[in-house]
């Protein structure tokens, strides 16, 4: 179920790996992944600290998020399995997986600018799954603010082959969730 590439270790059968590893979780292993989840998403990615041109070079520069891609990933796949699979952790109380995964996105995406849309870009489908209905929140919330974090963020977008688009995260996240039927129309208002 396990396998490494290029120094990077990667699971298989993700579901079959958090049904064993489910029961052995409890309420304050969740607890503790709730704080390092929103310390590590919180994280401004540094490569916005440079020009949009030059952020092609962040790696050289030095400017790298502390945590992994990896790690990340791994935490926002924790979350939308607590979100949408809550059974599998069955030592755990009632509804504690998914008020984690809905506590960790509150927390994470409240009030986000557009640098942490951004930093999150990747990963929103993922927690759009965690906690559908406080991702779609957050979204309404932002798109409020004055000024919106999705006008600058879409005007971080670059040209050519070295350039980035932020915002295909935010449009998969928003696509992820329009497949069910209970999201469709808030979803269709959204975009």
């Amino acid at each position: 179920p396990l396998g490494l590439r290029n120094g990077t270790w990667t699971t298989k059968r993700n579901m079959e790996i958090w049904a064993q590893l489910g029961k052995k979780i409890y309420d304050a292993d969740l607890n503790r992944i709730e704080a390092v989840a929103v310390k590590v998403l919180s994280e401004t990615n540094p490569a916005f600290e440079l020009p949009a041109e030059d952020r092609f070079m962040a790696n050289i520069k030095g400017k790298v998020l502390r945590y992994s891609h990896a790690a990340r990933k791994g935490i926002a796949d924790a979350l939308a399995v607590m979100g949408s699979c809550p059974h599998v952790f069955t030592h755990c109380a009632d509804k504690k997986p998914e008020t984690v995964a809905l506590l960790v996105v509150r927390q994470v995406l409240g009030e986000a600018d557009w640098q942490r849309w951004g930093s999150l870009n990747i990963l929103l489908p993922l927690l759009a799954e965690a906690a559908p209905n406080e991702f779609l929140s957050a979204v309404e919330n932002a798109l409020q603010h004055d000024p919106c974090p999705f006008i600058e963020l879409f005007a971080q977008e670059g040209n050519g082959v070295m350039g980035n688009n932020y915002m295909t995260g935010l449009l998969w996240a928003l696509e992820t969730l329009a497949w069910d039927e209970n999201y469709l129309s808030r979803v269709t208002v959204l975009l």
